[in-house]
């Protein structure tokens, strides 16, 4: 929409992929806070222009919503899906949208940041994506833009899922939910990937984007496993060990998928010394 020529193609295109991604994942929508930074300013035509085209996939998915659920509210965000006594989800139930107290809403926001589901513990990538923002935001307007739109949608996922669902105790590796911003959030690595100086400053990122690599690795092993509360590095380190005990060759060849594949992202990193572009 604005990083291009801001042609109306780009427009539609724009409302169509974000039409998609709410309907991959309801919580997508917030990705609507990014569109409209990134529409402000323009003729009311582009913002409806943006809206008809994301119309036949959301019209789509609220069909589904209210053919499996019988209302428009995505299922999973529907009380009546949970208030089964018969259902597994029902007993977590009576765990959702409860208030906490400010030193709680601390300890969580810590503990999706940095803590056993963090972001930046399970995604060290995002340090240099942090990077990348805060040197689009200094650059010219369009870049600016861009960044603002990328950081004000993070911003929101993360706050909704401190405040509705902090994960806490939940038995799955690191905090899953962050894959939805990790497209958006990676437009931000072109800039700051460029705009690295010095080989030890260039070899410190290859080796973060390797780690980040190989703990989204280990977490395919068991990504839903352990106990309430367990480190996701505990638990998926022990079920790849299990795996090679079980299964000796299927552990080989995924070490040796893993290596393929960080040999060709290396490959394709450009960490050099020029200046910084928008992706």
């Amino acid at each position: 929409m604005r990083a291009r020529d801001g042609s109306r193609l780009h427009t539609a295109l724009g409302g169509a992929f974000l039409s998609l991604a709410f309907a991959f994942d309801a919580t997508a929508v917030l990705f609507a806070v990014a569109a409209a930074i990134l529409l402000w300013g323009m003729p009311a035509r582009r913002w409806a222009l943006c809206a008809v085209a994301a119309l036949p996939v959301v019209g789509l998915q609220l069909a589904h919503n209210v053919a499996i659920s019988g209302n428009i509210i995505p299922p999973a965000l529907n009380a009546s899906v949970w208030s089964d006594p018969t259902l597994p989800l029902n007993a977590a139930s009576t765990h959702m949208f409860r208030p906490h107290s400010a030193g709680d809403y601390l300890g969580f926001a810590v503990n999706l940041l940095v803590g056993g589901k963090g972001l930046f513990s399970f995604t060290p990538l995002m340090l240099i994506v942090a990077y990348g923002l805060w040197l689009m935001w200094r650059a010219d307007a369009a870049k600016a833009r861009v960044a603002r739109a990328a950081a004000a949608s993070a911003v929101a996922f993360f706050v909704m899922i401190l405040l509705l669902q902090n994960d806490y105790d939940a038995k799955n590796f690191g905090e899953r939910r962050y894959v939805d911003l990790f497209f958006l959030l990676c437009v931000a690595l072109g800039p700051a990937l460029v705009a690295l100086h010095g080989m030890a400053v260039r070899a410190s990122a290859r080796l973060v984007i390797v780690v980040s690599i190989v703990v989204a690795a280990l977490g395919t092993v068991a990504p839903f496993a352990g106990t309430s509360g367990q480190s996701g590095f505990a638990f998926g380190i022990a079920e790849y060990v299990a795996l090679v005990h079980r299964a000796p060759i299927q552990g080989a060849l995924d070490i040796v998928l893993l290596i393929a594949v960080v040999a060709l992202v290396l490959r394709l990193v450009p960490v050099t010394s020029t200046s910084a572009v928008l992706p």
